[in-house]
């Protein structure tokens, strides 16, 4: 009995088990066709959906492979307003206000004259659909670093990832829910199963639900689509198998050799046993008849050898990698001309061709694109030298500049009327010919065709320009050359054409004359050099497509871009000198046809020291009487550069001294300390020289103050000098540039080690500017009910309308948190007037009233007063400051910080202190008030800038340390000052640097805006890190923050709750939606996915019938169970 019991129990739960598995495969496949309840099309045929649109586009339906290619390659007159797309059915109906998922299986088979091809969804509005939101990115064919994918964002700030787009790729759109009162939504994007794109903001679009693939007016596409799956809710794409790596043993070899390649790859998800094919393809991911061979995949990796045959042409190639419809190309293979690698004269560094400090004009203490004539080959009258050096500063406003030099080794002259070109050219109506922001990269000619000397210069960055001289001084305008989109095969998508270089070459069968080398940039801010001819040197014919690119040879690393092509012939051969974002500059074969593209890769490494510092650019060579080859380039950090002088050196010549550094470790010294300076000697050949053969003797300006004895500095009493060294080596001296020392009876300061940054641009996806600046910190649990977070730090955006914006942070040092995405808080909105920039906040707690008072800026003119509770939502009070307060002895008042400190013998309670500017030269002011409202402005200056601060001091703030009061200020040699004040405010003494900032990050040797807070023993110190005009490949500014343990406790106008210097309120806590803000700041954004099953999916679980095979196995085993009672009770 027992045994039939047993058997019958066996039967049973075999039944079971079929049954169990049978109800989980038909739960899940229900699932599946659940979760896309809305759309879930295999583009095999077009079925319901459209092809909308007219040309010459068309979409082809590929039932074999299941797939639609949508096309449209050229742009006739005719069709510019024409678009073509491959359209959702026309009752699509989309959630009106709930989120969903838009899963759509794509790729790029091939490479269009422009642009991307376009995936899009657009919903209806709220207001008979006026007011609908539009999802969009285009995909460009490429591979992993030339392919990507650009997420179109409606403020503007559109975001780009890198991707092989020739592939086979799941794009997910997680759109959410619409803001009922605005009507805006905002989506993430995964590729595959990862996120590449957050809450990127939905354009405004009017009209109905639509899912659009294609081209809109006046684009190209070229776009397969496999599948358009939509469902509701947040779908999260599933893990998939996938090809994560490919890599090659080599990446190039030269024609008419063979070479056989190792393919790895890598791969996630697969079967061991899998077999995969790699094959070769050509540049348009055509395979290459009978390169293939087969691999198996074992713990996710596989190798295989590829035999290239010496047959193969010149060319760009990829290994493609394919198995189960999953297939995946390596970076570029490719085959070159066989020639033998130039050899290029070997420069070395010589120095600048005049000190950063000593030019006359020097609006941005920079200088870039050099460019030489030697009027020996053409005369001219009245010549002021035999060389004529044209260069210019970048930042506005620029302008060309020349400096003459009777010889190539100098010395060199600033011509004395500097600019000779200014940002704006008057014509002879009194019209502008221009009126830009800068004028910059001049080069110049002698026009053969003219007999006259051309300059080509570019202001703004999209358009360059040129005029003409007889005698290189004076210049008469010629008009434009070329603008950026003249480079583009649609008139559109390029936003810079400078940098532009023109020499006499006639390209076989042209017919032309000139040639025009140039830089011309894109919307995702690769740089890369094109070219355009012409037959007089006025009239341009551009090409349209690049000469050289960054992105051409997998071997070369030029970090995204190049510029400052010089083109020469050398030995026979025809090149493009150039520099890249590396600092390094390299050589490139493009042949005596422009129709190469060979890169050979660095002809001169930059030195990470004087006068190099790791960058080197825009290079021009000539030849002097004696056959020796120069060479001048712009040298230094990108926006504080300067014109180097390199040349070819004989032996004797390398051993000479090129450059001397003097450093002492600290900047100030404190009287009867002894030091030891550390000087370094550079050599020509920049060889480091050993002092032991090297005399040295210090100069100082005073030996009463500061002697030198056996290679030590001693300082003897109080005051400043100015320090250098001479250094002599082979009968031959150079001296080193001057520093300046401050000696001081013994005070200890806080001495702050270098600072990290805490909050940059990347982190404000709704900001008004990319460069920020002016921190101030409060603690905001000491003021508020609800904050935020416990610390709020305000801070200023640097642009046009400016604004001041908010981060939070749990302490001190952070995490700072952007609020509402770093929107700002104030505008220029506020005050009711929204005439100027809005920057510098200068919060205060006023006990009386029991609110926030805010100071701040206004059109750097006037300062306004706002107030509020919570110290997010404000509200203007007044006006307290105006420039005619300070009658004439002030042009600006900006920058200011606010204080409760009473000055002896004033009888106020408030201090202000603000930058005032006299002349052009910034200065500190300062103004009191007994109420906060009421301000009286002391007109004269507090404290003026001395030499070392190179003209101007801004942004003070009052430190109080060790009872005594301090003014901190910083200066515009980029570094943070510091001077004593006496309590009545009428005697300061310059005390020196206070912090002293550094050549790397975060500082980029600039700190300005200095703010302090104390608290727990700890002084703090938040700054604006970094140039506030960082652009493209420039870092923006950025805020940092350092800090000191203090043993002695200061105490800081920061300490008390009265005092905005204690605590800047920065962004915090970020609203659900960043369009629609928070009602309550303490509010914390949700999830929508842990929030809530209703919204939240598994791409692999049904619904309700997923839950049957549970069900059915309890019901069994209770089954199971009764029967087994059962048979225990007939046994009894």
């Amino acid at each position: 009995m027992k045994k039939n019991i047993l058997k019958r129990t066996s039967i049973i739960y075999l039944v079971v088990m079929i049954f169990a598995n049978f109800t989980s495969a038909y739960a899940y496949n229900i699932g599946q066709q659940d979760i896309w309840n809305i759309i879930n099309k295999s583009m095999s045929n077009i079925g319901n959906w459209r092809e909308v649109g007219a040309g010459n586009g068309k979409v082809i339906f590929n039932e074999d492979e299941g797939y639609a290619n949508i096309s449209k390659s050229t742009l006739s007159d005719n069709e510019q307003g024409k678009y073509l797309w491959l359209a959702s059915p026309s009752n699509l109906d989309l959630p009106d206000n709930e989120a969903f998922t838009v899963k759509i299986e794509a790729r790029v088979p091939a490479p269009i004259a422009s642009g991307g091809s376009e995936i899009s969804i657009r919903t209806k509005g709220i207001d008979n659909n006026e007011n609908g939101r539009i999802s969009k990115i285009f995909l460009t064919y490429g591979d992993d670093k030339t392919g990507k994918v650009t997420a179109i964002n409606w403020n503007g700030d559109n975001k780009v990832v890198n991707i092989d787009t020739t592939m086979w790729h799941e794009y997910t759109f997680l759109i959410g829910e619409r803001d009922k009162t605005t009507g805006n939504r905002s989506f993430d994007l995964y590729i595959d199963d990862n996120k590449v794109f957050e809450k990127i903001d939905a354009a405004k679009m009017k009209d109905g639900d639509l899912v659009r693939l294609g081209a809109d007016v006046g684009n190209l596409c070229n776009l397969d689509v496999k599948s358009v799956q939509i469902g509701n809710g947040t779908i999260l794409p599933e893990k998939r198998k996938e090809i994560s790596e490919v890599t090659l043993s080599s990446y190039t070899h030269k024609e008419g050799s063979e070479n056989t390649i190792r393919t790895s790859i890598k791969t996630n998800l697969v079967d061991d046993g899998t077999v995969f094919e790699a094959l070769l393809v050509d540049s348009k991911n055509i395979p290459v008849s009978g390169i293939r061979n087969e691999g198996t995949i074992i713990n996710n990796q596989g190798e295989i050898n590829l035999i290239l045959p010496a047959s193969l042409k010149i060319g760009t190639y990829y290994v493609q990698v394919k198995f189960d419809n999953i297939s995946r190309n390596s970076d570029q293979y490719i085959i070159t001309e066989n020639l033998e690698a130039p050899v290029f004269p070997t420069f070395y560094s010589i120095d600048e061709i005049i000190k950063i400090d000593d030019y006359k004009y020097n609006p941005t203490k920079e200088f870039n694109f050099p460019s030489i004539v030697d009027t020996k080959v053409h005369p001219i009258e009245n010549s002021i030298d035999r060389y004529y050096m044209f260069y210019a500063p970048h930042d506005a406003p620029a302008g060309i500049c020349l400096a003459t030099a009777p010889t190539l080794d100098g010395p060199w002259t600033e011509y004395g009327s500097n600019p000779l070109i200014s940002n704006s050219w008057e014509s002879e109506n009194g019209n502008y010919y221009y009126n830009v922001t800068h004028v910059s990269s001049p080069d110049v000619m002698w026009n053969s065709t003219y007999n006259k000397y051309f300059m080509y210069f570019h202001g703004e960055n999209n358009v360059t320009r040129y005029a003409t001289s007889d005698d290189l001084v004076n210049w008469t305008y010629g008009g434009e050359c070329v603008r950026a989109n003249d480079f583009s095969p649609t008139g559109k998508g390029l936003t810079e054409s400078s940098y532009a270089r023109v020499v006499e070459h006639e390209i076989p069968g042209l017919d032309n004359k000139y040639i025009m080398t140039i830089m011309i940039n894109n919307t995702a801010n690769m740089r890369k050099i094109y070219y355009a001819h012409s037959k007089d040197g006025i009239d341009w014919t551009p090409v349209k497509e690049a000469l050289v690119s960054p992105d051409s040879d997998p071997n070369m690393n030029y970090a995204g871009n190049i510029s400052g092509a010089y083109f020469m012939e050398w030995e026979g051969r025809y090149y493009i000198m150039c520099h890249g974002s590396t600092g390094n500059m390299y050589s490139v074969e493009v042949g005596e046809s422009l129709d190469k593209e060979i890169h050979w890769g660095v002809f001169y490494d930059s030195s990470d020291s004087y006068p190099d510092y790791a960058r080197s650019g825009a290079p021009v060579f000539i030849q002097d009487d004696e056959g020796v080859w120069h060479m001048f380039y712009e040298g230094g950090k990108r926006l504080h550069a300067n014109i180097i002088h390199a040349k070819e050196l004989s032996d004797e010549e390398k051993n000479e001294i090129k450059y001397v550094s003097l450093k002492i470790n600290k900047p100030n010294l404190i009287v009867g300390e002894n030091v030891e300076p550390e000087v370094e000697v550079l050599l020509k050949d920049n060889r480091i020289s050993d002092l032991k053969n090297i005399d040295l003797k210090f100069n100082s300006s005073n030996e009463n103050i500061l002697k030198s004895e056996n290679g030590n500095l001693i300082a003897l009493v109080q005051g400043t000098v100015e320090l250098s060294v001479t250094a002599t080596y082979n009968g031959k001296s150079i001296t080193s540039d001057i520093v300046t020392l401050g000696i001081f009876e013994n005070i200890e300061l806080p001495e702050f080690k270098a600072g990290e940054t805490i909050l940059n641009s990347d982190q404000l996806t709704k900001g008004t500017g990319s460069n920020i600046q002016l921190p101030s910190v409060i603690k905001a649990k000491d003021y508020f009910e609800s904050p935020i977070d416990n610390y709020y730090m305000y801070f200023s955006y640097v642009s046009g309308s400016g604004g001041i914006a908010l981060a939070t942070a749990p302490s001190p040092e952070g995490p700072w948190t952007p609020y509402n995405y770093g929107a700002p808080i104030i505008t220029s909105t506020l005050s009711g007037d929204s005439k100027g920039d809005v920057t510098g906040a200068a919060p205060i707690w006023n006990n009386e009233s029991s609110e926030l008072n805010m100071y701040y800026s206004q059109a750097k003119n006037s300062v306004m007063l706002a107030t509020s509770k919570d110290g997010i939502n404000f509200n203007f009070k007044k006006k307290v400051i105006n420039l005619s307060d300070f009658n004439g002895k002030s042009s600006q008042a900006y920058q200011v910080s606010v204080y409760n400190n009473e000055i002896a013998d004033n009888g106020n309670r408030y201090t202000m202190l603000l930058t005032g500017n006299v002349g052009g030269k910034r200065q500190v002011n300062y103004a009191t008030s007994q109420n906060g409202e009421d301000w009286e402005v002391n007109e004269e200056a507090l404290i003026t800038p001395i030499d070392k601060d190179k003209g101007n001091i801004a942004s003070p703030r009052l430190l109080i340390w060790d009872n005594n009061k301090y003014i901190v200020f910083h200066n515009s040699n980029g570094d943070i000052e510091i001077e004593s004040i006496s309590d009545d405010f009428r005697a300061v003494q310059r005390i020196g640097t206070l912090y002293d900032s550094i050549l790397e990050e975060p500082d980029s040797n600039k700190a300005s805006d200095a703010w302090f807070y104390e608290e727990d023993n700890i002084l703090h110190m938040y700054y604006t890190a970094g140039s506030t005009t960082g652009t493209g490949s420039i870092p923006s500014s950025r805020i940092a923050h350092t800090s000191v343990v203090i043993e002695v406790q200061p105490t800081d106008p920061g300490e008390e709750p009265e005092n905005p210097g204690e605590e800047p309120i920065d962004p915090g806590e970020q609203p659900e939606d960043p369009e629609e803000g928070s009602t309550d700041p303490a509010e914390k954004p949700t999830n929508p996915i842990e929030e809530s099953n209703e919204i939240g999916y598994l791409p692999n679980t049904g619904d309700a019938s997923s839950k049957l095979p549970y069900i059915a196995s309890i019901l069994i085993v209770i089954g199971i169970f009764i029967f087994a009672k059962k048979g225990e009770k007939i046994k009894v």
